[in-house]
């Protein structure tokens, strides 16, 4: 069975992630996913857009004359017209015309938009301008993405995006291969009526990883979701039934003691699997702690975190992203963790590095992307595999929006600048996330998008639809 993204959009393409046309590929549309949790309403019902519109009574002008005197004189005229008639002429082109007047600078205030009326308001509206005045309507202007998948024990392929309403919740799209629909999931929701209420700080990093347990050891999989609350401290939720209960996420339980990151830490996260797959293997968490240092905590001993980089020899507030890795062409127990090395002085640029773990941690083990900026919040690092394991791809969203990437597969391939081939006319990113099976997320405007490799070309990603709303 092959195992591909098949989305519920509207223009019936064809995917070609496998770079064939699938004849089972057509997306079918679902305009009513399954929902656990509140959904957004969208501006095109609320009412107070609507404008307070001032009107003018007929019965508020000066004195009539009386009859008498009309009859005793005849109707004067100006320009052909009665003077009534004239006056309300008069009245109503003077509105006009200040009408025209007032509303001309407001419109050069919105930068001269030639978009149709009410597209910026329309989450299908193609493009991805500015968000309706009044902020985002379905996500967070300042949220992060994060992504797994895994596939169950009937070889049906499951995929989960995470990011922040714009009241701060984590919300969580399922997309399900076997019945070809996403659901969505209020995660802060279902801890909050659980008794175990999450505080995610808004714009929080996010972080996430699945996988499954060895057949006999009870459930086969799990899914991990992190993310750090105002206080920087790490907070965690998993779903240990993720076929068979979307909505039944629980705390993490992290032992005697809590994660702490540094202020404005980013975060990352991935499964590290066992050498013959005859153990659940361990998922392991990315952060910067007070000091400065990356750490990696490992869920067999959470109080532990292994200390990869030294404050030194990494940008404060570096972007993180972990992968697994292919050991020797053979087993995929390797890990790899990228970091933003740090600005030396006098530079305005830096490097994406690279750090690995085999039977211990290897912090400097190669530069991968060149020229980024320095540390910004908008600077986010993604991995990715691809071919079986057997090749790599790097990629950095850089604070401008758009994207460079490095491809492994024997050689490097440095990209500048991916290219996107549908969607958006301008792909203005704000959020990027990408799982280990080479799926592309990210935030553009108020909506989360998905991409695919495209089969021809390395340096190009195919857009396949829109994840939410």
């Amino acid at each position: 069975m092959a195992h591909y993204s098949t989305l519920e959009v509207r223009t019936g393409t064809v995917e070609n992630y496998d770079g064939y046309s699938k004849p089972d590929g057509f997306k079918e549309a679902f305009p009513q996913p399954t929902s656990h949790g509140p959904q957004q309403v969208p501006y095109g019902s609320d009412q107070s857009r609507v404008s307070d519109l001032q009107v003018l009574h007929g019965n508020e002008g000066p004195p009539a004359e009386t009859t008498s005197e009309i009859a005793q004189k005849p109707p004067s005229r100006l320009w052909g017209l009665s003077r009534p008639r004239l006056y309300i002429l008069v009245a109503v082109a003077l509105l006009v015309v200040g009408g025209v007047i007032a509303g001309g600078p407001a419109a050069s205030s919105q930068g001269g938009s030639s978009d149709p009326p009410g597209a910026q308001d329309n989450p299908d509206a193609t493009g991805s301008g500015p968000s309706p005045a009044g902020g985002n309507v379905h996500v967070l202007s300042t949220t992060r993405l994060a992504s797994t998948n895994r596939t169950d024990a009937d070889g049906y392929m499951h995929r989960r995006v995470f990011f922040q309403d714009p009241g701060g919740a984590i919300i969580a799209r399922s997309w399900d291969e076997r019945n070809r629909t996403w659901s969505t999931t209020n995660v802060t929701d279902v801890l909050r009526l659980a008794g175990t209420p999450a505080n995610p700080a808004l714009g929080t990093p996010l972080a996430g990883t699945s996988g499954f347990w060895p057949k006999g050891n009870g459930v086969g999989g799990h899914v991990h979701l992190y993310w750090l609350d105002p206080d920087s401290y790490v907070g965690s939720a998993v779903l240990e039934t993720p076929d068979a209960a979307l909505t039944a996420w629980q705390p993490e339980d992290f032992g005697a003691g809590r994660l702490q990151a540094l202020a404005g830490s980013q975060l990352a996260a991935t499964w590290q699997r066992c050498s013959f797959y005859t153990c659940g293997g361990h998922w392991l968490l990315a952060f910067q702690n007070p000091a400065g240092e990356v750490a990696v905590a490992n869920s067999s001993d959470w109080g532990q975190p292994a200390r990869v980089v030294t404050g030194d020899r990494v940008a404060p507030n570096s972007s993180l992203a972990l992968a697994p890795n292919l050991h020797d062409g053979f087993a995929v127990n390797q890990v790899v963790l990228v970091s933003e090395a740090p600005l030396a002085a006098g530079v305005a640029v830096s490097h994406m590095q690279k750090s690995t773990y085999s039977a211990g941690w290897t912090a400097d083990d190669g530069l991968w992307i060149h020229n980024i900026p320095g540390p910004t919040a908008q600077l986010q690092f993604a991995m990715t595999l691809l071919d079986n394991f057997k090749q790599t791809m790097k990629l950095a969203l850089l604070p401008n929006g758009t994207v460079s990437a490095v491809w492994w597969g024997g050689y490097p391939l440095t990209i500048p600048s991916v290219t996107f081939l549908g969607g958006p006319a301008a792909a203005n990113f704000t959020a990027l996330a990408v799982s280990e099976d080479a799926i592309m997320y990210a935030v553009a405007g108020d909506r989360v998008l998905e991409y695919a490799p495209y089969a021809a070309d390395l340096t190009k990603w195919e857009f396949s639809g829109v994840v939410y709303p």
